[in-house]
């Protein structure tokens, strides 16, 4: 087996477990191993086709994080806000507080203020959400 068939091998078992993980990391890197396939076809040296493939490998990496930032908080933020209600009915003012209370303990003190801030209505002052909101805005 030449080296760029076991490149294309690697390249094709990564895309196979991106079947069942769904990340889309693991084609960055599978894109990578393919620049490496390509630079062992045209009959370069083992080291540059392993610098080829690390360096396409990362930078589809980070310009694919970079469109699709994973703010888990933020994530779990959106998905127990709307607990107030649930917890304190008809008490349209103690949701707020009610749903970060509940959250806090078991999701930590950021995930809490989201979700308190969300519900007031304010806009939070949370570096990671300014520079999201600016990158949806700019589409840079």
């Amino acid at each position: 087996m030449t080296s760029w068939m076991l490149w294309l091998a690697l390249a094709g078992g990564l895309t196979i477990l991106e079947l069942f993980f769904g990340t889309f990391y693991l084609l960055m890197i599978a894109l990578g191993m393919l620049a490496g396939a390509l630079a062992a076809f045209a009959g370069a040296s083992d080291w540059v086709q392993i610098l080829l493939a690390a360096v396409v490998g990362a930078t589809a990496t980070a310009l694919l994080r970079r469109r699709r930032p994973a703010d888990k908080e933020l994530q779990v933020a959106g998905l127990v806000h709307a607990i107030g209600p649930l917890l304190r009915p008809g008490d349209e003012r103690a949701h707020p507080d009610c749903a970060a209370d509940a959250v806090r303990g078991l999701l930590g003190e950021r995930v809490a203020r989201l979700v308190r801030e969300h519900h007031r209505g304010e806009l939070p002052a949370d570096d990671d959400l300014l520079r999201l909101r600016q990158r949806l805005t700019t589409g840079a």
